[in-house]
């Protein structure tokens, strides 16, 4: 068993796991402690924080993984370059946490250059108008892509904790079935910080609003912490499935396979797009595949005689063109259907665009 999946079962207090929980509590105050330190520091003027000069909107949130941050930071860059918005996203290069700033570009995917799957994903998918930038350091990351690309708008992913980073307009996505998290601040459990954290938003974003009960108790719960801030409710999608060379794909039996924060929703998108999951084989969050993996996929793909492998947009860009030459496996795109709120986030930032431009 990985690390990945000991602290999930921690956080889910499954059997034998829940009793480490109180040998980890010291951890966890030592963990809430240096962020709540941290943050103080910023936002009392103590540390300096970087102004890149665009408008700045943080996409971020509380709990660890699968949330749903990267599709929303999609969205709105995707909805401002449509309007004709110059827009740059900056986002953390996961495959290589020292390397220096640089431009994703679409062809970059299955390059072999050291860069992180959702950075991939994001050169790919995002509007011509939405240029994508990726490193080590977030600060850097956001000048250079104010230097490079001169965007009006500046969306950060993944930029809640990133408190060196000066933000206009702060989005917190939250998981509606569990907007606080489960089992409480790391290692206990999900949670990067406090609850009350959520208070410095503008916006709450509650992503995977799938029925209105759910919704409305996430809502109660998240306002306890933060009234002033308006919600705005999205569910995720599946697109139509595309083979790898990107051709139309169409569902059938298969064994899925993800390496992202929760797997267990990958199976329920592939479901409603209308495979059938014959095996869900997952991995820890942002896993770089190995040959004994394709090995292993491959034979669950001979052993449960279904048709194909299936895998997310982020595990395709990881594997590259070497791996996906050798599963061969259909991709499940996503995206999000979000409610008229969202409206009001994206005038906000036209507004402060208008007042940054406007003589």
């Amino acid at each position: 068993m990985n690390l990945h999946r000991i602290h999930r079962s921690i956080a889910r207090r499954e059997k034998d796991w829940a009793h480490l929980v109180w040998l980890l509590a010291p951890f966890s105050w030592v963990w809430a402690g240096w962020t709540r330190a941290s943050r103080f520091m910023y936002e009392s003027g103590l540390r300096r924080r970087v102004r890149p000069g665009p408008v700045v909107v943080s996409v971020g949130g509380i709990e660890m993984g699968g949330v749903g941050k990267t599709p929303v930071t999609m969205w709105i860059g995707e909805r401002l370059a449509g309007m004709g918005i110059p827009t740059a996203v900056a986002a953390a290069n996961l495959a290589s946490r020292k390397s220096p700033p640089v431009a994703v570009l679409p062809s970059f995917a299955g390059s072999g250059l050291p860069l992180g799957d959702e950075a991939l994903m994001m050169g790919a998918r995002l509007h011509p108008g939405c240029r994508v930038f990726a490193g080590g350091n977030k600060a850097e990351t956001a000048l250079m892509a104010a230097s490079e690309a001169s965007p009006s708008v500046l969306v950060v992913d993944d930029g809640f904790q990133h408190f060196r980073l000066h933000r206009d307009v702060e989005v917190v996505v939250l998981n509606a079935e569990h907007p606080f998290g489960i089992g409480g601040i790391f290692p206990m459990g999900t949670l990067r910080e406090s609850p009350s954290a959520i208070s410095r938003a503008d916006f709450l974003w509650l992503n995977r609003a799938s029925d209105g009960t759910t919704e409305r108790l996430a809502r109660r719960i998240a306002a306890q912490k933060n009234w002033k801030a308006p919600f705005i409710a999205s569910k995720v999608l599946p697109l139509p499935p595309r083979e790898p060379d990107g051709a139309p794909g169409a569902p059938c039996p298969v064994v899925a396979f993800a390496g992202i924060g929760k797997p267990e929703y990958f199976r329920k998108t592939l479901e409603e797009a209308g495979f059938t999951v014959l095996e869900m084989r997952a991995y820890p969050d942002h896993w770089n595949y190995t040959g004994e993996d394709c090995d292993t996929l491959l034979g669950a793909l001979k052993a449960t005689g279904a048709d194909r492998l299936v895998t997310t947009e982020k595990d395709a860009a990881r594997l590259g063109r070497k791996g996906m030459g050798i599963l061969n496996p259909l991709v499940q795109p996503i995206t999000l259907s979000v409610d008229a709120a969202g409206e009001l986030l994206l005038g906000r930032i036209l507004d402060l665009v208008h007042e940054r431009e406007t003589p």
